[in-house]
């Protein structure tokens, strides 16, 4: 059994070859089977800087690395504190006396399976790519924000091995569980938004917004690191201490009234934001059982009309390597769990083996081309409302302009409908406005993003700077 064990989930992960980017050769040396440990980024390296140079692109980058055992790289946090001044300086929180703040958009990012911090990493090259997507976007909008990423690097690749490179798709799997886990990536995250709510209370009249990103199993890190503070917050800002009773229609044996006890959601008329602006994961690589809970909490109230998404999950509906690797290595390492009887255990059963795109009552959205053939309608809910997220016929869905009709147009009622934006349409599986929370789960045609490691290409990349862009924004 511990043979068949090792054997199948190898044959899978074989079986995936073209699934995932192949390792760039010229990232480490050649002859070296197993990749480098880092540091990929240090101020000693000539081309290696902790902070690139600033190249005139609209943008600046900077680097915090974490090591196999989830600890920062550098004890002495060299590079986090580089990062954290870098940040600082381009909102103007330091620097000449008397300067007025910046405005800026902080974006974190961590990486995925076989990739790391290199400089010619393929994520690397790809993060510089939407980061100049996203200062395109900026520079068309009235109050243009100068953009700041921080990659967050870890050991995604440890093997040089070509096709045997597939076979650590588990370990990488665990390696990403400890640097989620263990309170880095969460103390680097939580300094940034901590700074980030600074720079805001130093200029409240151009207020800076926070991004957090990651894919496959840096979308875990992210998830593993921020789900309990996105929780904790979201429980405080909505759940009310009142619990009341609610009479039914039924009685018991005795003949007494039955009574429900019903939770009281707290005043609605502020937008939660649970940690940062938004976060966004594309293809995870982690069992959808560890969402369940923050989904279902997010469902038991209503959300404001100037409510923003928080949380938003894309999957491909063609990553192999998550619908097939995945469940493989998950069947055997959960093979003596239980779980409860009925639905809730066939969910339970489901949930801990599949990833969250692929468990389709989490999924909330269908994104695809404009041309594309779509599962979900594109209609609006009807009422006598007459305005809609779905563009004008003479509207550039490209343009500043449609940004701002979005942003405009944006309420309870046209948020549960589809929105078109950036030649795509987001469509949702149900068009109830009592069905919208802020929590997107988003399976996404393969003309956006083909396969697990496709997540770069230019239409996707402009899709998602335009979607953060509005869901970072109300109409400034």
């Amino acid at each position: 059994m511990m043979r068949a064990t090792f054997v199948l989930p190898a044959i899978v992960a074989l079986s995936l070859v073209g699934c995932a980017t192949a390792p760039n050769a010229e990232r480490t040396n050649a002859n070296q089977l197993f990749a480098s440990a880092g540091p990929y980024r240090d101020n000693d390296l000539a081309d290696n800087k902790i902070i690139e140079p600033d190249e005139n692109k609209g943008y600046r980058l900077g680097f915090v690395e974490f090591d196999e055992q989830g600890w920062l790289l550098y004890p002495s946090q060299r590079q986090l504190l580089q990062v954290q001044h870098l940040v600082a300086r381009e909102a103007r929180l330091v620097g000449a006396p008397g300067q007025r703040p910046n405005g800026i958009i902080l974006v974190a990012f961590v990486h995925g399976w076989q990739h790391n911090a290199a400089r010619d990493d393929a994520n690397v090259e790809s993060f510089r790519n939407l980061l100049a997507e996203m200062a395109r976007v900026e520079r068309g909008l009235p109050v243009p924000r100068k953009i700041v990423g921080v990659y967050l690097g870890w050991p995604g690749l440890s093997l040089n091995a070509g096709v045997l490179t597939n076979l650590t798709f588990y370990s990488r799997k665990n390696t990403g569980d400890r640097v989620g886990y263990y309170g880095g990536v969460t103390d680097v995250l939580g300094r940034l938004e901590k700074l980030h709510n600074e720079i805001n209370d130093a200029n409240p009249q151009n207020r800076s917004y926070y991004v957090v990103a990651g894919h496959s199993f840096g979308a875990q890190v992210v998830y593993n690191s921020l789900a309990n503070v996105v929780t904790q917050r979201l429980v405080e800002a909505r759940i009310s201490a009142d619990i009341k009773l609610h009479r039914t229609k039924d009685t018991d044996v005795s003949g007494n009234n039955v009574f429900t006890v019903r939770q009281v959601a707290s005043p609605n008329d502020k937008p939660v934001k649970p940690f940062g602006d938004l976060i966004v994961l594309v293809n995870p690589a982690f069992e959808a059982a560890r969402y369940h809970n923050l989904k279902t909490l997010s469902e038991q109230f209503p959300y404001p009309d100037a409510q923003r998404p928080v949380l938003a999950i894309f999957g491909s509906e063609t990553d192999k390597a998550t619908k097939l690797a995945f469940p493989a290595g998950r069947f055997f390492s959960t093979m003596f769990q239980r779980y409860r009887d009925g639905e809730p255990g066939r969910e339970q059963a489901w949930s801990n083996v599949h990833t969250i795109p692929w468990t389709d009552r989490y999924v909330t959205h269908q994104l695809g081309k404009t041309s594309d053939t779509l599962e979900f309608s594109r209609s609006q809910p009807t009422s006598q409302n007459q305005k809609s997220l779905v563009r004008a016929p003479n509207v550039d869905s490209n343009s500043p302009a449609r940004l701002r009709e979005v942003m405009v147009n944006w309420d309870a009622e046209t948020r549960a409908g589809a929105l078109e934006l950036a030649d795509c349409f987001l469509v949702p599986k149900h068009t109830a406005v009592a069905s919208w929370t802020p929590f997107y789960v988003v399976k996404v045609k393969p003309s956006l993003v083909d396969g697990h490691s496709d997540i770069w290409r230019a239409e996707f990349r402009n899709f998602l700077a335009q979607f953060i862009t509005i869901s970072l924004r109300h109409t400034d």
